[in-house]
């Protein structure tokens, strides 16, 4: 019934249309007329390639689909107004935003088309191009400064905390995103599997040959397309392990694990130092050339103007911001490590330390720097800084040094203090070396040993 509703609807639509109209761009609005974006009228109903030459349909015309939005920690205003025309924005993350608009998007060259999507990705949310890196970047300002494209704002920065907090939002989206992927690959597999797991139970069904009658050939098709499905099944299986793999990545990063790490801390803490030092820096330099005449700057830099120095310091300024809220973050992190007794060293703690433990194997401490520790290495000596220390041994507690082959060693402590090394190696044996069958040594254990001299003679030697 509602099919033949359906085609009564459309036909009287159509009779209100002359027959030699059908498809025709007209300039009044008539019943049953879809509306282009530049204001004509067209003759076919919305679909697909209507309206493709008159730029599309009307925003009223169109289909929107629904996506389900990704979590963001804040919503974001921008702060200036920004132009009609084609510009760009920077967005909270120090991103570049390009809003060309279809006409103008359309009416550029291939070349520079394909240098916006090389440096570029488009946001269906935001409709707009956003730049891969920082918007200082040479890529993204090399667009900008070819198009010649306006600045139409700024977009509120992000607080440290609040982007860390978008980040295991975003994460813990992927992670439920994969894991309704994994549960609908499963029931996918069973559909496309069932029927050949049912018919193979008779086992003539599967090995029944081919016959080149009619009957014959029906078989065969029907036999082939079972398979096939198993087939497509099997490659299922093959896509759950890609979003298993996925799906653990994105719950360790929504689990922030390396917020545990006192090495991964110190590491930041350090860098977010450096960031520090080098916009503290910046800024008097930036507000020096804005001081001087526009004649007295340097010749390199007299074809920038005042806003592009005044953008700039307020880039070092977020930028400086921002590494006071990493050093607060980081601090406050490592703190509460220290607090549940975790050990953090530095240079007083290292200091008459005999040994150091850096990635689970034993050094010896050959001098205590200001920032780093000299050990011994394989060849030579190695510094490590006081963040990849992971524990220290006194001569006072060591009861006995055996010594490894690449520098490092296996140390056991005084009776009632333990074992220091944790290694499960500790309790195997190293090979050292292998006696030849013409009774010459090589220092070699592995694979071609003692090729030239007849092999090994069955002896390998040991530490």
């Amino acid at each position: 019934m509602k099919t033949i509703i359906a085609i009564a609807t459309a036909t009287w639509l159509l009779s209100k249309i002359k027959e030699n109209d059908i498809g025709a761009i007209v300039s009044d609005k008539c019943v049953g007329l879809t509306q282009c974006q530049d204001g004509t009228w067209s003759t076919l109903p919305s679909g697909r390639g209507v309206c493709n030459r008159h730029g599309g349909l009307a925003a009223e015309y169109r289909k929107k689909k629904v996506k389900k939005a990704i979590p963001k920690a804040n919503t974001i205003e921008v702060v200036e107004e920004i132009t009609n025309g084609p510009h760009y924005i920077i967005d909270a993350k120090q991103k570049a935003e390009l809003h060309l608009g279809r006409d103008f998007y359309k009416s550029l060259e291939t070349d520079v088309k394909s240098e916006i999507k090389r440096y570029f990705s488009w946001s269906r949310g935001r409709e707009a191009w956003v730049s891969k890196g920082n918007y200082r970047n040479w890529g993204p300002q090399g667009i900008i400064e070819k198009l010649n494209l306006p600045r139409g704002g700024r977009k509120d920065r992000m607080t440290f905390e609040e982007q860390m907090q978008q980040t295991v939002d975003r994460a813990e989206y992927r992670a439920e995103k994969y894991a309704k992927r994994i549960d609908n690959s499963k029931q996918r597999q069973e559909d496309l599997q069932s029927e050949f797991r049912r018919l193979s139970k008779d086992w003539s069904w599967l090995t029944q040959p081919n016959v080149n009658t009619t009957g014959g050939r029906r078989f065969s098709r029907q036999r082939d397309k079972v398979v096939r499905r198993f087939e497509k099944g099997i490659e299922e299986s093959f896509k759950r392990d890609h979003y298993h793999q996925q799906m653990e990545t994105a719950l360790q990063t929504a689990s922030q694990s390396q917020l545990s790490n006192p090495t991964f801390l110190q590491r930041r803490i350090k860098d977010a130092k450096k960031e520090i030092a080098v916009n503290e820096k910046s800024i008097p330099n930036l507000e020096k050339i804005l001081s001087t005449p526009l004649e007295d700057r340097p010749q390199r830099i007299r074809n920038k103007n005042d806003e592009y120095f005044l953008d700039r310091m307020q880039d070092r300024i977020d930028d400086l911001q921002t590494a006071y809220e990493k050093l607060g973050f980081y601090t406050m992190k490592l703190n509460e490590l220290i607090d549940s007794g975790v050990k953090v060293f530095d240079q007083e703690s290292v200091k008459g330390a005999a040994y150091v433990k850096r990635r689970g194997q034993w050094y010896k401490v050959a001098r205590v720097n200001k920032t780093t520790v000299s050990h011994s290495w394989h060849v030579g000596d190695w510094r490590s800084t006081y963040s990849e220390i992971e524990d220290v041994a006194f001569p006072e507690d060591i009861e006995q040094v055996i010594p490894l082959r690449h520098g490092n060693y296996q140390i056991v402590k005084k009776e009632g203090i333990g074992l220091i090394s944790e290694s499960p190696f500790y309790f195997m044996k190293q090979r050292v070396g292998s006696n030849c069958r013409d009774n010459k040594y090589s220092s070699s254990s592995g694979r071609g040993t003692c090729s030239w001299h007849g092999g090994i003679n069955g002896t390998v030697l040991y530490l």
